[in-house]
Parts: structure tokens; sequence; C-alpha cells
């Protein structure tokens, strides 16, 4: 079989080593000696948020998106002639769209994160000569963010007119690109990316076209017209926007829904899950003394996993540990305390009604249940809480208490009594009501785990 340049830079065997080693970023700590809270807290944040540690599910997410690269460059960059023959050709994708893939998951798990990891695992441009044609650019994918603006032609100018880019300034060329008509824009679009080899789309940030009343017909149309551009689009799309695209008419949900990757908050004692909070520890070892062990369950339960929130609550607790004294330690009660403050006041709301949804097992705001999973919402990632645990082992009892015969039920009930008449009789004393809240569910269970002292 000859050498097919276009599929060989997503054929790569990439192991699990091979694939840290490039993609990783890992903690480099910060001088925070004379800071006071609130600039310490900021130079934490900073560091955390650079922090990227891979893991089963983020290997996973690569290799899939690789995958799809390589079978979209095997399926059209058939051979070096097939190539040159397509330059010269109004439209050389041909006229057949693969449905886009959605990749969905909750805010904070780091999908942003992994399409960065993604761009330095596909690696820089390149180039390669064929019969008649040198220097061939060899583009491995189109990487493109909303955050710069909805419109088509901010999008597109950067990739289909990016020789223009070096002749002047980006005012001049984004004037230049406005006197192009869109429909130009998006011809030229396509056989810039035949020209270039580019067999992957990707868009992020696209909660930012979900703006405004006409937010769904709007995110529609961008996505149909990247899509028929030729190279496999994948877009990054929040729990809300797939839910509107889900009202769609049946033909836009077969293209852009058909296709779902859903990323998932860590599981709670996982080894990737111990990984990432050990990596952050490491930023500061002399601020977070906690032990990663024995807080770990605690800081799940604080943050349902997600990345996102485990960098607000341990910002919240340093400005948290810095109120209660003159040095900053960030110990079990900090992070307790952090959980509880105002500043990550909008975190926990979010966590506990993820925590009512697992209970529950319905959905109780919309940007916090993905729309492509079971009844548990949980697919493929235990995060489940222990409360879930303990109810359905409790339901299971009652399944099997009343499953039994009448001897079977009395012979039951005359050892229950025994044991309760053997237990020593104690002193009553009357409580005072208090509001139940999941912070007080959660010091009960854990008190009733740590069992007499």
């Amino acid at each position: 079989m000859s050498f097919n340049p276009w599929a060989a830079r997503f054929a790569k065997s990439w192991t699990d080593e091979a694939i840290d080693a490039i993609v990783e970023v890992l903690a480099s700590p910060p001088r925070l000696q004379g800071l006071a809270a609130d600039p310490a807290a900021e130079v934490v944040r900073v560091g955390l948020e650079k922090i990227f540690v891979s893991g089963e599910q983020a290997r996973q997410v690569l290799r899939i998106f690789i995958d799809i690269a390589f079978v979209h460059a095997t399926s059209h960059f058939i051979s070096e002639k097939a190539y040159a023959h397509g330059l010269y050709e109004p439209d050389p994708w041909g006229g057949h769209a693969a449905p886009a893939i959605c990749f969905t998951g909750l805010a904070g798990t780091g999908k942003s994160a992994l399409f960065i990891a993604l761009r330095k695992l596909l690696g820089p441009p390149a180039s390669v000569d064929i019969p008649g044609h040198g220097d061939i650019p060899l583009i491995p994918g189109w990487f493109l963010t909303v955050k710069d603006g909805t419109d088509l032609k901010r999008l597109l100018t950067p990739c289909a007119m990016p020789d223009g880019s070096q002749s002047g300034s980006a005012d001049q060329d984004w004037s230049r690109a406005r006197r192009i008509a869109t429909s130009d824009l998006l011809k030229l679009s396509r056989r810039q990316a035949w020209r270039d080899g580019v067999c992957f789309i990707g868009v992020d940030e696209f909660q930012f076209i979900t703006l405004g009343s006409v937010a769904n017909a709007r995110a529609t149309s961008v996505l149909l017209n990247l899509l028929g551009l030729g190279p496999r689009l994948v877009y990054i799309a929040n729990y809300s926007l797939v839910h509107r695209l889900r009202k769609r008419g049946h033909e836009d949900r077969d293209r852009l829904l058909q296709r779902p990757v859903v990323l998932w908050p860590e599981a709670c004692s996982s080894p990737d899950w111990i990984r990432l909070l050990t990596e952050f520890k490491k930023l500061c070892p002399e601020v977070f003394i906690f032990d990663v062990d024995n807080v770990q369950e605690d800081i799940h339960r604080f943050t349902f996993g997600l990345k996102r929130s485990v960098v607000r609550l341990l910002v919240a607790a340093v400005r948290e540990s810095r109120n209660k004294g003159n040095r900053i330690r960030v110990d079990e009660d900090a992070l307790r305390r952090a959980y509880l403050s105002q500043e990550y006041s909008a975190c926990r709301e979010d966590v506990e009604i993820l925590v009512k949804q697992q209970i529950q097992r319905k959905c109780l705001r919309q940007d916090l249940w993905c729309p492509f999973s079971g009844e548990d919402n949980s697919e493929s990632v235990l995060v489940a809480s222990r409360a879930v645990q303990d109810f359905n082992r409790k339901v299971d009892e009652d399944y099997l208490k009343s499953s039994l015969l009448p001897n079977e039920a009395a012979a039951f009930n005359a050892i229950q009594a025994e044991h309760v008449k053997d237990r020593p009789r104690g002193k009553v004393v009357s409580m005072p009501r208090q509001k139940v809240t999941a912070e007080l569910l959660l010091e009960g269970s854990r008190q009733f785990d740590k069992g007499p002292r």
C-alpha cells in the first residue's frame, strides 16, 4: 500500500504515555510570600486553571476525534491523483455531508481544554509534494471559536483567507472579508479546506450563540453551513443548546444530534480523580496541607467532580483560610467553610441540584441534565452519591421484606424484636427542629460513616 500523507497524520499508534506527555500541563508553583488574601487567591486561580491532567476518559475522547479524522482522510484523499483532481473541482468534497459530532457535557468538565489538547496532539501544519504540485499545505484541522463572533465571516475568514492575513492588519483583513458574499466565502472555504487537506473542524464556545430570542434558529443555521464545508464537524454545545436543538425538525436533528460524545464529571475515588487533586495540591503544597486521600470524597461531594468547581472551591478556601489568620493554610475545615461561603454559592446551588437529580432521577434544570443519557443521567461514569446508594439499598430491603411469606415475616419480626430488646435504653432528649439542608445531610452522613469515637 502506497504512503498516504493525508491519512498518515491520524494513523499514529498513540500509547497512553505518549498522549499524556504531549497534552498534559502540570503544576508550576507560584510565589505567594507576602501576598494578601485576594491577590494570593487570584494567583492560585490562574495557576490551577493552567493545569490539564489527562485520564482514561480524556484519552478516549481524543482517540475518537482522531479516528474520525483518519476515516475521513482515507475516504476522500484516496490517492495523489484523486487529491490533484479535487483541486480543480468546484465542489471537491461531493454532495454528501457526514453528520456532525455534538461534543457536550456539564459546564466545567473540561471540553475546551480537550480541544486544546487535540490541537497539540495533531501537531503543527506541515507540507507535502506531489507530481505537478509542490509545497502543498497539510493542516489537520480548523479550530474556530464563537467567542470571537457568531457571524460566519468572522469564523471562516482566518481559515479561508489565511494568506491575506499577512499583508495587512486584522482590521484591514476583516474589511476585505466583509465585501465578500457569504455564499462565495462558503465556496472558498470548501476549496481551501480541500487544498489544505483539512479533515476536522472544531467549534468551541458555542454557548455564545445561544443568547437572544432567535438563538435556536441561528445556531442551527451556522452549524449546517459549517457542516457543508466538507471536513468532519465537531461542535461543543452545552446541555441547554442540545435541548433546544432536539426541538428542531427531524432533518436538523439527524444532521446535528445523531453522533453525541458526552464528557462526564470525574468519578469519586477514581485514579484520575485522585491524580487531578494531587496535581492541584502540587501547585501550592505549603498552602494545600490537606491529605488528598482523606478529603477526596468531601471535595467530590462539594463539586460533583467538576474540574472548574474544584478550582473555584480551592480558590475560595484560600480566601477563607487567610481570613482566619495571618498564614494561608487550606485544610479540611477550610474546604468546608469554602463550600458554604458566599463566593462559592453559585457552584453550591448547581451541585445540590445535581445531587437532587441523581436521587430523584428526574430533570430539575435542563442546563444540568444530559439529553442523551438514560434515566439516572450518569451513563458511563460513577457520579451517584453515597446517599443514592443508601436509598437504593433501603428500597431493596423493603422489597425483600414485602416478598416474605407470613411465617418468614413472623420469624423476621421476632428476630428484630430480640435485637431491640437487647439494646440498652437511652435517655430521650428533645431536639429543636432544624431546616434540612444538603450540607446537614452530608455532615450527618460523614458522622455516621466515622462511627462512635
